[in-house]
Parts: structure tokens; sequence; C-alpha cells
């Protein structure tokens, strides 16, 4: 059962607003939740069409997650835009980076596109927190799926409110980064385990909490904000 499980969650520290919102609030939103108490309607993302996302995203005004901020440099770019991070002192990207920034948008805008079909009333990659079970396998998912970029810290959290929620196994997605065959993303929105050892992600469209208060404590030195209370 999803509400007995125990759940951990990963962030990376250098993320000063996630950092931020789970010291002094315990807990995190997700864009979605953010469009609906603010204008009392659905996240855009469940409604535009995803072609639309991909090529014109910066024409909608919407709440942003971080995968969501992926497709939107690609948008930039679509548009003949220079893509760069930071606003005072900008780093601009090379021409490399864009294009991964431009397979990671078109891999994502895949799987909008298959989750519709299968179930529209599934919760958008594009918006959700990614969960695991509190497990060494669950640990060792987070790893794999996330790399070794930025500075990652592995955090127990409950789910505190779900719009939408999905569990999938991952190994699906892994299988279609070597094939491309678009079945393999079908089953993943059919939560189907890929084997008798599934890998499962939990995605939830809604808001976390941490489970233990030494996390928030551990996790002020990366808010820029160490002195506030």
């Amino acid at each position: 059962m999803i509400h007995k499980t125990q759940f951990i969650h990963r962030i990376d520290t250098k993320d000063q607003m996630a950092c931020h919102n789970l010291v002094f609030t315990k807990s995190m939103h997700t864009a979605s939740l953010a469009q609906w108490e603010t204008f009392q309607t659905e996240h855009p993302v469940y409604t535009i069409d995803p072609d639309s996302l991909l090529c014109n995203l910066a024409e909608y005004e919407m709440f942003l997650s971080p995968r969501l901020k992926r497709v939107l440099m690609s948008s930039w770019a679509r548009n003949g835009l220079q893509v760069g991070i930071g606003q005072s002192e900008t780093r601009w990207l090379s021409m490399e980076q864009v294009q991964k920034i431009h397979s990671i948008a078109e891999f994502e805008i895949t799987c909008e596109k298959l989750r519709r079909k299968i179930n529209p009333k599934l919760p958008s990659r594009l918006m959700c927190i990614y969960l695991a079970e509190d497990s060494l396998d669950g640990r060792l998912m987070l790893a794999n799926m996330f790399g070794y970029s930025g500075d990652p810290v592995i955090l127990q959290v409950r789910i505190k409110y779900a719009l939408r929620i999905h569990r999938a196994d991952s190994k699906w997605l892994e299988i279609y980064q070597t094939n491309r065959d678009t079945t393999a993303i079908e089953q993943y929105w059919k939560g189907n385990p890929f084997n008798e050892i599934p890998q499962y992600e939990y995605l939830i469209d809604g808001a976390i909490e941490l489970v233990n208060s030494y996390d928030a404590e551990n996790l002020r030195q990366f808010t820029g904000n160490r002195a506030a209370e």
C-alpha cells in the first residue's frame, strides 16, 4: 500500500530554492499545486498540445518545474535565442549542451504524448516530484537515475498531498533509451513491471514533507541564509 510505504527523495543542494522550501516549510510542492492554488486552474501542461510545449512554451504563463525548465530552454533555442544560466553573471551554454537539452526535452515530450494516450489521468513527468522506496534498491535507483552531477542528498519524506500519483518501473525507460521502441514507454505508463525485480519510481504531483526535522537542519547550510530562523 502506497500510504504505508517509506519514501526517499533526492535533491541537488545547489538548488537553493528547493533547500529553502524544505528548511523553512519542511515541504515541497509541485508547480501543478502552485498553479491551482494561485489561479484555480489545472496546470497548462495537462491541456496544451505537447508539440506546442516543445516549440512555443515561452508563449504560455505558468509555474515551472525543473523538467519543464529544460523544455523551456529547448523552446528558446528552437526559436533562435541564445540559452544561458543565471541572470547577473549568465553562463552561456555551448552547442553541445543545448543539444543535450533538446534531447532531454524531446524524450519528455514523447513520454507526455504516450501518457495521454495510455491514461491522461496519470501525473505528467514534467510536473512530478520523484520518489523511491526507502531501501537499498531505492537508493541505488535514485543514484543511477540522476548520475553524479550536482551535489545530491537523500531525504526521508512522506506524501503530504497528491493530485495525481503513479508507480512505474523505470527500467522501461532504460530500454527505450537503448532501442527507441515506444512500446517500452507505454509499459511504463501502464505500471507493468519489467521483470521479477522491478525498479519502481513514484511520480507524485502534489506535495511531500520531510519525515525528520534534522534533515531540514542539515539543509540549512545550503540555503544561503544560515542565520534565518
